[in-house]
């Protein structure tokens, strides 16, 4: 009986020990071949480890990089229509002012502060950030990314057609009370999507866990509440937070 023991060298720590039994072998030489194939092998697999892990770091290191179809295109044309619609909620005399709402913890307060600001450093990276083209990826995150920027916009006209010191229940208000929100999240998915941006997705998990928390849409339906008065809690009753059908369509389907 022949035992051969190849070794390799230190991978991550790891020891790659390799004993062959090699009964009845009548020729030396096939022996010192058969040994020299493996080794071969073994190093080709050390190699390929090595690839694999340097590439994945690799990836890890967030895109820069210039470039006309990057996500900024989907990203800026939501800006400017966000940027539209605060001085049309002023003009239609949009609540605001103090709210009889307490936060107890500082974490809470500070998510909330920043879902509320992170849509911002989201579009300036957004320029550098090169878009997945004809990769499933971009395929999947497109309906999503659509879906967002096109919500946001009706945000917008909701806000234009809405006569001035009444609360916006119309078109996509019909469907959540805080719809800019909504299609806020729906953008920044489909641009990590569609990206495949690590970066972009935890803007989209700060922007989630700092909207769905109670303090953050609790400050801004008080104020409602405040504002409007009766007209509000009347669309409060019949219209979900989120998104979903309002109670007067269900009873009529019914």
């Amino acid at each position: 009986m022949f035992v051969c023991k190849l070794r390799l060298g230190n991978v991550t720590s790891l020891e790659m020990k390799i004993w062959i039994h090699v009964f009845y072998f009548s020729s030396y030489d096939l022996w010192k071949k058969l040994c020299f194939i493996l080794n071969d092998s073994y190093q080709s697999v050390r190699y390929l480890i090595v690839v694999t892990v340097k590439r994945e770091i690799v990836s890890l290191i967030p895109a820069f990089e210039l470039g006309l179809w990057n996500a900024w295109i989907f990203m800026v044309p939501a800006l400017l229509a966000l940027l539209l619609c605060f001085p049309v909620m002023m003009k239609k005399g949009a609540p605001g002012g103090p709210a009889r709402v307490t936060c107890k913890s500082k974490i809470t307060l500070l998510v909330a502060i920043l879902s509320k600001i992170i849509f911002f450093p989201a579009v300036l990276y957004s320029v550098f950030l090169p878009l997945q083209l004809g990769t499933i990826w971009f395929y999947a995150g497109l309906p999503i990314t659509l879906i967002g920027l096109v919500g946001i916009i009706l945000v917008l006209v909701d806000w234009a057609n809405t006569p001035a010191g009444q609360p916006v229940t119309r078109g996509i208000y019909r469907y959540s009370r805080h719809p800019m929100y909504v299609t806020m999240v729906l953008l920044l998915l489909g641009v990590s999507i569609i990206s495949t941006s690590w970066v972009f997705l935890l803007f989209t998990i700060i922007c989630i866990v700092g909207v769905t928390r109670p303090y953050s849409v609790k400050i801004e339906e008080a104020q409602c509440l405040g504002h409007y008065g009766a007209a509000y809690r009347e669309y409060m009753n019949r219209t979900p937070r989120w998104i979903g059908v309002p109670k007067s369509e269900k009873k009529s389907n019914s």
